[in-house]
């Protein structure tokens, strides 16, 4: 208790000090942006402001670079229904003349979007406008460099996250490339959208501005931009983390060292600040899939017991799903595992040889819909292995798939993707996930305790099959066949943990002779190894190759946003918020 009184007493100081007069009784808590791309290029804006208002008597955004587009069918509401608009807006006017209504004033720099506060305390304003011409028609490709959220405002939000779609199109690696700058957090593809959001406390010093390619194809814009694509990006890419090289994809930008330089009296009180906003963050804000009392479920995990009841009924997508759940989640070692999983079901249920001959389609498949296996995980890697069984004439085992994979890779991941999809909404529906709005945008995910029960179960299974010792996978017995499932997808089974350094065949043990009954598994496993060597080497190369073709560090797959750069944007500009 003395701690948090002399906390308290400090960030006050900090607070009065001059180096914290940033903060004001007015706060933006949130900001959310969805982004409908249509067809002509026009993107549509809808923002979601959760404000908590003490002073003042309008909100503003200013739009200083609006270049080639055009800023269109502006409009705004809030809980008691639309605003009025007012041609010829007067900023001097009273809180209640600008109640409930908004209007375009045109300043020397552009024009500014205003609306008035209409009612103090805690609200929710809905912002809506079109931008036309946003994406543009470059040589190369089509694309776009936009600023969504303005630095310099006062206040600034607390934290911004942002949607972008086109309905009909899975936007994805294969067909788009996306970076974000200024701010620290993420972006990503999920689900056929590009969404992400801060991660860190976000101050007057950030802005958002999102580029995005799309492959020629996806949409016809009308206007036609001047020179590349390349061009726009090598612009953008000026003084950012994507230009030195230190952001990708797997390593979120808001882990590395900030490169700023503010005044020490800042800093602190940004500390202070932030030390805050990122316990609420932590309370309230369900980033994409993160599960809210995960740290709550691992500390009953470290008072486990061994057990043998499978989870999930031996369903693996689910499984895997809840194995995705842990920080430390590996999508290469995880991925290949779920891959190995798999083969064995399939090898025991006789559906494959122990050779990789495809006998019969699984008996899973049956009597489900066209919609329902196009998101079936487990139908999409039987025909993606088909697939790579047509071009390695040689087995799946053999270099010819190491290429397939390299040159496929994307297509795994996708996989993988729609693996953890799945298993999160069988975990939902069947009540082992519940979801929470927060704020009416972040979604708090926790674990039920259906759900902590499964997790305490695989953890258990893992001591369990641990203590059973190396012979394990060795004894085939019906009533093991979904333990020997599940210890390979926890990377468990002692015959598929071996490291290989030989790219080649595994030679047969001539000092060991296996047992008649075991002899086809000797002959899986040892395929197996073979097969996960040279499809991790491929999906390996295949992140090389892509990345060695990039003109960039960055490859635009998504992962860690850039607190600088950004450059060469069109849109919003600096400034905005109450005044």
């Amino acid at each position: 208790m003395k701690f948090k009184k002399i906390l308290f007493i400090i960030l006050i100081l900090l607070l009065i000090s001059d180096g914290a007069s940033l903060a004001t009784s007015n706060q933006i808590d949130s900001i959310h942006l969805d982004v409908e791309i249509l067809d002509d290029g026009t993107g549509i804006v809808s923002q979601t402001w959760h404000t908590n208002i003490r002073e003042g008597t309008e909100l503003f955004i200013p739009m200083e670079h609006l270049d080639h587009m055009e800023l269109v069918d502006f409009t705004v509401s809030d809980k008691n229904g639309p605003y009025t608009y007012v041609e010829n807006w007067d900023s001097i006017r009273s809180f209640e003349d600008k109640k409930n209504k908004y209007g375009i004033l045109d300043t020397p720099n552009g024009i500014e979007l205003v609306f008035g506060v209409s009612e103090y305390g805690d609200n929710t304003y809905d912002l809506k406008y079109s931008f036309n011409n946003m994406v543009q028609a470059f040589s190369d490709k089509d694309g776009f460099n936009v600023r969504l959220i303005n630095d310099q405002m006062n206040p600034s939000p607390n934290r911004i996250s942002f949607r972008i779609y086109k309905d009909g199109v899975n936007l994805s690696p294969e067909n788009a490339n996306i970076w974000s700058f200024g701010y620290g957090g993420n972006i990503e593809f999920l689900n056929g959208e590009i969404v992400g959001q801060s991660t860190s406390p976000f101050n007057s010093h950030n802005y958002l501005n999102v580029m995005v390619s799309l492959d020629k194809g996806i949409i016809n814009p009308v206007y036609v931009g001047d020179g590349t694509f390349e061009d726009l990006k090598e612009i953008a890419f000026r003084g950012s983390d994507y230009d030195t090289g230190e952001t990708s994809p797997d390593i979120p930008r808001q882990d590395r060292p900030v490169k700023r330089s503010f005044p020490f009296q800042i800093i602190l009180a940004f500390g202070a600040i932030g030390f805050f906003i990122l316990a609420i963050l932590k309370m309230v804000s369900g980033a994409s899939t993160k599960i809210n009392n995960y740290n709550e479920v691992q500390s009953l995990v470290d008072n486990r017991t061994l057990s043998r009841e499978i989870p999930f009924d031996g369903k693996i997508v689910p499984t895997y799903y809840f194995l995705t759940l842990d920080p430390e989640y590996d999508e290469e070692n995880s991925g290949l595992r779920l891959l190995f999983a798999f083969l064995m079901k399939w090898f025991i249920d006789g559906n494959i040889s122990e050779n990789y001959e495809f006998i019969n389609e699984p008996s899973s498949f049956m009597g489900l819909s066209s919609i329902e296996l196009e998101k079936n995980a487990e139908y999409n890697l039987w025909n993606f292995l088909l697939k790579g069984a047509d071009e390695s004439p040689s087995g799946l085992f053999s270099k010819r798939f190491e290429k397939y994979m390299e040159k496929n890779y994307l297509d795994f991941h996708k996989i993988l993707q729609g693996a953890k999809k799945e298993g999160y909404d069988y975990a939902l529906k069947n009540g082992y996930v519940e979801v929470m709005e927060k704020f009416g945008i972040f979604k708090s995910r926790s674990l039920t305790e259906s759900g902590i029960q499964e997790m305490l179960k695989i953890q258990g299974n893992k001591d369990y099959i641990n203590s059973l010792g190396e012979n394990f996978g060795r004894e085939i017995r019906e009533e093991n066949r979904n333990l020997l499932i599940l210890s390979t997808l926890l990377g468990l089974n002692p015959e598929l943990k071996m490291e290989l350094e030989d790219e080649d065949y595994i030679p047969v043990e001539e000092a060991y002779q296996p047992m008649p009954y075991f002899y086809p598994y000797y002959i899986f496993y040892n395929n197996t190894r073979r097969m996960g060597y040279h499809a991790g080497t491929g999906i390996r190369k295949g992140v090389e190759s892509y990345n060695a073709s990039s003109s960039s560090s960055s490859s635009g797959f998504g992962g860690g946003s850039s607190f600088g750069g950004g450059g060469g944007f069109s849109g919003g500009g600096s400034g905005g918020g109450v005044r």
